[in-house]
């Protein structure tokens, strides 16, 4: 008799981990085991695979569609990425800007440094933004280098442009010397 007749198919239920230890010795021992030693393997399997059955089956009602409001829950929240909250906060910018805001165009070297202003995420370079009239601290971030900070007055329908270089946050430098 070969192994897999032995085995057979795993019952609906058993443990995956358990399955496969038992599964997984047989095919170490293989053909060095005598057929007693077999017979003996297939009843302890099996005593195993009812009682995971049995245990199995008395879980199920717990875990169906009808039984679990909080898993209906948990699949219709979603919680917002980074992305919608970088939109979310220019839109509450622009909104604050009005009619008579101010434009600002914030470039950087090299691109796609964040952009914040007073302290929220509201873009990446480069950006054409629209702030209320006011005092305003812009930051740029860029992993690997240093943060950009500037604190600008904007005025009323007034018309702005920073351009930001970002340094290197880790300035290394290598130096070769000849020994005679």
């Amino acid at each position: 008799m070969r192994r897999a007749e032995l085995a057979g198919p795993l019952p609906e239920g058993i443990g995956m981990v358990r399955a496969a230890l038992i599964l997984g010795m047989l095919v170490m021992v293989g053909e060095a085991w005598s057929l007693p030693a077999r017979a003996q393997a297939a009843a302890s399997y099996a005593i195993a695979a009812s009682k995971s059955t049995a245990m199995a089956s008395k879980a199920r009602p717990l875990v169906t569609p009808k039984a679990s409001p909080l898993a209906k829950r948990l699949a219709e929240r979603t919680s917002p990425t980074f992305v919608d909250v970088v939109q979310e906060n220019r839109e509450k910018l622009e909104a604050k800007s009005g009619p008579s805001g101010g434009s600002l165009r914030v470039d950087s070297i090299p691109s796609k440094a964040k952009v914040s202003v007073d302290g929220a995420p509201v873009a990446y370079t480069p950006a054409d933004l629209k702030l209320p009239e006011g005092n305003h601290v812009v930051e740029l971030t860029l992993p690997g280098f240093a943060s950009w900070r500037k604190e600008i007055n904007m005025s009323r329908e007034g018309t702005m442009l920073l351009k930001a270089e970002l340094r290197t946050q880790y300035n290394s430098a290598v130096s070769f010397s000849r020994f005679k």
